[in-house]
This record gives C-alpha cells, structure tokens and sequence, in this order.
C-alpha cells in the first residue's frame, strides 16, 4: 500500500497535478483545517467531480471554504427553531382534546391511508408499520437517556407523543406527517398562512420537512452544501409553484442554497419571527455572497448561485416586508 502524504506533500501534489498556486504557511494552515480529502477535494468542483471550477488559486478554494463555512453558521440555528417549533404547531393540531398518547394518535390520527386502495394502500401501510417501529426502536435506544421515557416506561405509563417528539429526527418526523390524515396536514399549514390550494392534499407540509432535512443532515454532518450537492429528492412543480408565487421569483428550483433561503424565510415568517430578525437573516446571506463574488471568477460565481442570486435576496426582503 502506498504511504501517506504529509501536508507539505499534498501541497506540492496540489501544485504539481492540479496546477494550482499554493504555498506558505497560511495556507497550509487553512488546508489543515479543511482537510485535503474531506474539504479541498470537494470544494474543487460544483455537485459533481466532472464539474470542476477553472480555478489557479487556493486561495479561491479558501473563497468556496469560508462560503461554505458562512452558510452552515448562519443556517443551522433558523432549521433547529423550525424543527422545534413545527413539532409543536402539529401536536397542538392532533392532540387538543384528544388522547396524547402516541399510540392513540397513531391509531386515530395517522390514518391517511384511507385515501388509498390496492398496491397504493399497502404500499402507504407498509411505510406506516415501518414508522411505528422506528419509533418504537427510538424508545428502546432513549431508555435510560431520556429522562421523560425512561419514567414513562419504568412507571408503566403510555408514552406522550410530545415525548416521542423530543427523540425523533426531522426525517422521521416527515414520515409521521405523511402518515396523518390530509385534514390534519392541511390544518398546520392553514394555522401558519401557508396553505395552498392547488396542494389539495396537503402535501407541502410532509415535503417542506424533507426539503429542509437534506439541508440540515447537511450541516450537521459537516458535509458540502454550498452547491445543494446533498439534495437527493425530486421536488413537485406544484410545490415550486407555490412558492415562485409567494415570492414573485420566477425560478426557484431548489438547485440553488438561495432558495432553501426562501423557505426557511417562509416558515420563519410564518412563526412570527420579527422583520428585524429575518431581514438581519438575509443581510448576512446576502454578504456571504458578496464575499465569494469578490473572490473567484465571475463564470464559476454564476455556476454555484446563478445568475439572479441578487434578485432572489431582494424577493425574500420584499416578502418579508409584507
């Protein structure tokens, strides 16, 4: 097996096969906290590794890093309020006056497989069976961790589903609302102003959460996601279209981080978060950008944000005013 480089050899590995400009002590600092494998190597190219940027300089590498890092930092903490706060918006909708057990809610309120018939219907029954022993499986791993299951479960009580909330990821989460009645879904998002009535379904809901997870696994993950590289889902044009709509922008594909702007603004909005605190929001995506304008090529610019990055911020400023 071939031996390990040293930093100062994947330097000149850097300079000698991919022909860009690096050198001193500075730089192999920033190289060291990135990581050659982990971060310069991705930070080469935008989504995919034929995709490369016509970069000669690590410091334009810095330029994608710093980005990347900006986002993450000015992202993160706007994801985990909407997780926290749309739990809550869904359990104030299943269990007011109603049994808060999650296996009540389970048995009386996940039950959007009534729409369906045949391979639908078993197909939907399937992911519902396979939600409660996920669930399940949560609470055997959070016994003796989590203070509330652990005293549920040691004193023979059925467990709140506020309980339930507390141990579930955001994806799990998304499969639990897909799983409830269309009424039900359709009663959030009515609640937050954001029903449309083209989603006759109700469907937005289940696939705002998915949207925003693949960002916020993204982060929490320390992975790329400047460039949307860890978006997997294909996104319904109705859903698009309800938010071209809402915003007055004309694409909005989510193939751009800009765009998942716009729905993290949506809901931030929708919870009653201050014009002060979403417009701040956006002056700082907004200077992140500028950054990275002001330091690689235009061409390469334009390919990770478009060409109406700029526009789109001044869209979700106005949205914000209104």
């Amino acid at each position: 097996m071939e031996k390990g480089k040293s930093t100062n050899a994947l330097m000149k590995h850097i300079r000698s096969s991919h022909g860009m400009t690096i050198e001193g002590s500075y730089h192999k600092k920033i190289l060291l906290r990135m990581g050659y494998y982990h971060g310069y190597k991705g930070y080469r190219f935008h989504r995919e590794r034929k995709n490369l940027f016509s970069f000669s300089q690590f410091d334009e590498i810095i330029a994608i890093y710093h980005f990347d890092t900006a986002l993450k930092n000015l992202l993160f903490s706007p994801l985990v309020s909407i997780e926290t706060t749309i739990k809550n918006y869904i359990l104030d909708e299943l269990v007011s006056s109603s049994n808060p057990t999650f296996e009540s809610i389970y048995s009386e309120k996940l039950t959007d497989y009534h729409r369906f018939t045949g391979r639908d219907r078993m197909k939907i029954l399937n992911n519902r069976l396979n939600l409660q022993k996920n669930i399940h499986s949560s609470v055997h791993m959070n016994y003796g961790k989590n203070k509330m299951v652990t005293h549920k479960i040691n004193s023979g009580e059925a467990i709140p589903l506020w309980v339930m909330f507390e141990i579930i990821s955001l994806g799990k989460l998304g499969d639990f609302v897909k799983q409830m009645h269309k009424d039900s879904r359709k009663e959030v998002l009515t609640n937050l102003g954001i029903y449309d009535h083209m989603d006759t379904n109700a469907n937005h809901l289940t696939n705002h959460i998915f949207i925003l997870n693949e960002l916020r696994n993204g982060i929490a993950h320390n992975h790329i996601i400047f460039d949307t590289r860890f978006k997997n889902r294909k996104i319904n044009n109705t859903l698009l279209n309800d938010l071209r709509n809402k915003f007055g922008i004309r694409d909005i594909s989510f193939n751009s981080i800009v765009d998942y702007l716009s729905l993290i603004v949506l809901y931030l909005k929708a919870f009653g978060y201050s014009k002060n605190e979403l417009r701040k929001l956006t002056r700082q995506f907004r200077d992140a950008v500028k950054n990275l304008e002001n330091e690689i090529p235009r061409s390469e610019f334009n390919k990770i944000l478009g060409t109406d990055v700029y526009n789109k911020i001044v869209k979700i400023d106005n949205f914000i005013k209104q």
